[in-house]
């Protein structure tokens, strides 16, 4: 299933909880942290350099941004500036980095596979949920229909009233037209069937994407 949500918050705060537990984007994986950031989620660059500040690939600290992202399945975190002496030690390239090398990432540098396409999975904190957030949920997301659900579940009354629209397409998520291919693309409104509509709508919405085992969901902002 593909979910289409336009929203009139441009930050989509209710959607932070999906972007902290991680959401699947398409890369090309085997190229370096800095052109997947880059190239395929299209941050700015002077984003990656000034506001990520502190970035773990598959939960090991990285000071480099040349390390490659060699396998589909990898996790890439991403923060901002963490308070204390832990978030001091956690700081990319930082003056404590030293305190972690037990634990910080050891793999080699460069690209050391071909490049393929595949999913990783990208986790914001802090305040890169709302700078970072609406330049993935733009251009596409696969994420599990039960996670979709309790957000849809714990919205609150304005955030429901700030919901334009919500539609769907019976589509595979794994081959809609809204992947990467599509994504950066208005998309066509051929197909699309609107979940909003009457008195119980967020109910039935719920128990909809309850049933999916993934989407891929597209949030646009108003």
């Amino acid at each position: 299933m593909v979910i289409r949500i336009k929203v009139k918050d441009r930050e989509g705060q209710m959607f932070f909880p999906l972007l902290r537990e991680g959401v699947d984007v398409r890369v090309e994986v085997g190229k370096s942290v800095f052109a997947i950031l880059r190239d395929d989620l299209q941050i700015p660059e002077d984003s990656i350099q000034k506001e990520i500040q502190s970035l773990f690939l598959d939960h090991h600290p990285v000071d480099d941004l040349d390390t490659p992202v060699l396998k589909p399945g990898s996790v890439l975190s991403l923060s901002a500036a963490m308070p204390g002496l832990i978030g001091a030690c956690m700081r990319r390239g930082g003056t404590y980095a030293g305190l972690r090398q037990g634990i910080s990432w050891s793999g080699e540098k460069g690209g050391r596979s071909q490049p393929q396409t595949g999913y990783i999975r990208v986790k914001l904190f802090n305040f890169l949920a709302p700078r970072i957030g609406p330049l993935l949920l733009s251009r596409g997301v696969r994420v599990e229909g039960e996670r979709l659900a309790r957000v849809v579940e714990d919205m609150t009354q304005a955030e429901r009233e700030g919901v334009i629209s919500m539609q769907f397409q019976d589509l595979d998520a794994h081959s809609t037209g809204m992947q990467p291919e599509g994504e950066g693309r208005k998309p066509q409104n051929a197909g699309w069937r609107e979940l909003l509509g009457n008195s119980d709508v967020w109910e039935q919405t719920r128990k909809v994407l309850d049933n999916q085992e993934s989407l891929w969901l597209q949030v646009l902002f108003e």
